[in-house]
């Protein structure tokens, strides 16, 4: 685990693990999709509670001559244009995000991924609670601080439109995923910090969950890719770790 005299989050730009609440989705046509993400991510922004605000976020529109149908619109969309938006600020809310990325003239806006860069999180630190930020945080590789490397947040949250598979446990043709993300080790091992900070992560995850009602909720933990080694978390003697994310939520 991460040890800092200045008392850094210690993040990496791996993933340990991840939550997916997929939802089947009753959207048609280009602008439903957009109006489906932003709602979706309203029940993301009410479940984060005090837990988490959003302080950047990324999308991409397409703006369109007219409405168009799902069934229509085939991989070349042919949108009249196309802009990446990113939005910063102190917090940023869903009515931010639907006036951004509305299209000021004649046209329909289409969006399919709505994705929170940056946030302030509340967390356990061994000084007592703090609401991190980016210049709380450092980013390792290979179990060292690289203060000049790319700074992913503790935790990153997403909402994206999909076409469903075969395999989905959805009847609809298309689904909206809201995915979970850390890459910090500030949930992991015995400490007293790291039992509030999950403890709290649950109680967020139990929100969505009743916010959302997913068909199903795809847990991931990624104990092959590098982030343990980047983190220095403590792994079993076969070099496995022991986070299990169905024990959160």
């Amino acid at each position: 685990m991460t040890e800092n005299t200045e008392s850094k989050v210690g993040v990496s730009i791996e993933c340990a693990a991840a939550w997916d609440f997929v939802v089947p989705s009753r959207a048609t046509t280009l602008s439903e999709v957009t109006e489906e993400c932003i709602r979706r991510y309203q029940q993301l922004f009410e479940a984060f509670g005090d837990l988490i605000i959003p302080t950047e976020i990324q999308t991409e529109v397409e703006i369109h001559d007219e409405d168009r149908r799902l069934v229509d619109v085939g991989q070349d969309r042919n949108p009249r244009d196309r802009n990446e938006i990113v939005l910063t600020g102190e917090e940023i809310s869903p009515p931010d995000v639907a006036a951004a990325t509305k299209s000021e003239a004649n046209g329909v806006s289409y969006l399919t991924d709505i994705r929170i860069r940056w946030a302030r999180i509340k967390l356990r630190l061994r000084q007592g609670d703090k609401l991190v930020d980016r210049q709380d945080c450092i980013q390792y590789m290979k179990g060292e601080p690289r203060p000049d490397g790319v700074l992913p947040a503790p935790m990153e949250c997403s909402v994206t439109h999909y076409r469903s598979k075969e395999s989905d446990p959805v009847d609809t043709e298309y689904k909206t995923v809201i995915s979970v993300n850390l890459h910090s080790d500030v949930w992991m091992g015995g400490s007293e910090p790291a039992r509030v900070n999950r403890e709290r992560l649950g109680t967020f995850l139990g929100k969505l969950d009743e916010a959302v009602s997913p068909a199903e909720i795809k847990r991931e933990c990624y104990e092959w890719d590098d982030f343990w080694y980047n983190l220095s978390v403590t792994t079993d003697e076969w070099g496995r770790h022991t986070f299990d994310p169905a024990a959160i939520y």
